[in-house]
Order: C-alpha cells, then sequence, then structure tokens
C-alpha cells in the first residue's frame, strides 16, 4: 500500500527542533514546533511541492515572518533535510526524520497519495 501524504501529520525530529507537520494538500501546510526555539508556534503555509520519485518529496514555502524553507522530505524512508534563509539572508541546514502520526479519514485526497 502506498503511503499518502495528503491528509496525514508527520513528527519531524530536525537537529534542535521537532515539529508536526501536517499535508493539508499539495498547496498547504500546517507546522506545529513542539521544542526548539519556536516551540508553540503553528503555522499554516501555501506550498509549492513536487515529487521527484514515489515517496521523495521537494517543497518550498514563506513563513508569515518572511523566512523562507526548502525542504526534501523522503517519506518512503522517514529522512527529511531542509534550509531556512531568514529575511536578513543568514541560512540554517537542517536534517533530520519523518515519522508518521497519522492519516485523515477523508479517503478523497488527490492522486490517493
Amino acid at each position: 500500500m502506498a503511503l499518502r501524504i495528503f491528509g496525514s501529520r508527520f513528527l519531524a525530529y530536525m537537529d534542535d527542533y521537532v515539529a508536526t507537520l501536517r499535508y493539508e494538500s499539495e498547496t498547504r501546510l500546517t507546522i506545529t514546533v513542539l521544542e526548539g526555539a519556536d516551540a508553540g508556534h503553528c503555522e499554516t503555509v501555501e506550498i509549492a511541492m513536487v515529487e521527484l520519485r514515489p515517496g521523495l518529496f521537494f517543497n518550498t514555502w514563506r513563513e508569515r515572518g518572511g523566512t523562507v524553507i526548502a525542504q526534501i522530505a523522503d517519506f518512503a524512508n522517514g529522512v527529511v533535510r531542509a534550509v531556512a534563509v531568514s529575511v536578513e539572508g543568514d541560512a540554517v541546514i537542517l536534517s533530520g526524520t519523518l515519522r508518521l502520526l497519522g492519516v485523515a479519514a477523508d479517503e478523497q485526497w488527490p492522486n490517493g497519495r
């Protein structure tokens, strides 16, 4: 059975950050930071996302504060890599793991993912 990305929540451990990532659709992501400097921050962002191969996605978004994130999420292998660039131009590279937390009950997501 193929892993469903859209409608699912994942726990991401990335260096000093722990966050939940809920991929609402191919264009919307809700991020909730559980641990780290931004603990408690929750935001839904518009994303651009492309599937590179089954289970491997590249996506990017701009947060409310102006930080731009570029992320490679390998859902098939539970690995995530990201680059965050602040409005000042400072870049931080993050790497870590992804773990599936749950899948939405609605089965009507695009492409059955």
